[in-house]
């Protein structure tokens, strides 16, 4: 993705622009290239060519399009899961995905994203999630097992607003179950962890 593609990023910003229009939260814009920059670094310093990375609470999915393009940027053929508790917002979604042309394998699920990580069957390289900020543990509890070894788990609002939820996740990732976990100081703020056990260059 070349950020110096004003036609690209045109279409990007009217997308976010219709989401804050139509009430539909999204991340920030600075926040996106975040998901894409840490998305990106990972899939290229691990070498994986294939495997699944997931939006758990996408909205309309403008949080998932920037982890879209480090696929297509990497060139790897990973494929990508929006999970939102409402079509509309999906469907939305996909119509960007094939306006901009994009050659991803994208896969969207309607309903609630704990539940639909506890059921998913494949083993995950990079998690995003941005839910109820009550259920981020009941989230990384559903799905942890089946997160890679050295794999990527992100978590929206962790600055902003603040919240006690937000203090527990980090302890939780931090202490309880050990993972390398540090707050990116964006406008709201991204938790960013590894899970250990894996070999991934990345340092944190």
């Amino acid at each position: 993705m070349d950020l110096r593609d004003t036609n690209l990023l045109r279409v990007i910003e009217k997308y976010y622009e219709k989401c804050n229009y139509m009430g539909i939260p999204t991340i920030r814009w600075s926040e996106g290239q975040i998901l894409y920059s840490v998305t990106y670094t990972y899939l290229v310093l691990t070498g994986r060519r294939e495997g699944y990375i997931v939006d758990a609470g996408a909205g309309a999915g403008f949080s998932t399009i920037w982890m879209v393009y480090a696929v297509v940027d990497a060139g790897t053929r990973h494929s990508i899961l929006a999970i939102d508790y409402y079509k509309r917002n999906l469907d939305m979604f996909k119509e960007l995905v094939e306006k901009l042309g994009l050659k991803v394998n994208v896969e969207t699920r309607v309903g609630d994203a704990c539940q639909i990580l506890g059921e998913y069957p494949e083993e995950v390289d990079v998690l995003f999630i941005d839910v109820e900020k009550d259920r981020y543990i009941e989230c990384v509890e559903a799905v942890k097992d089946r997160i890679k070894p050295g794999g990527i788990i992100m978590a929206h609002n962790m600055l902003f607003p603040y919240t006690r939820s937000a203090e527990k996740y980090l302890n939780y990732m931090s202490r309880i179950l050990g993972w390398k976990t540090t707050v990116i100081p964006s406008e709201m703020g991204i938790g960013l962890t590894v899970k250990s056990g894996g070999t991934v260059c990345l340092r944190i």
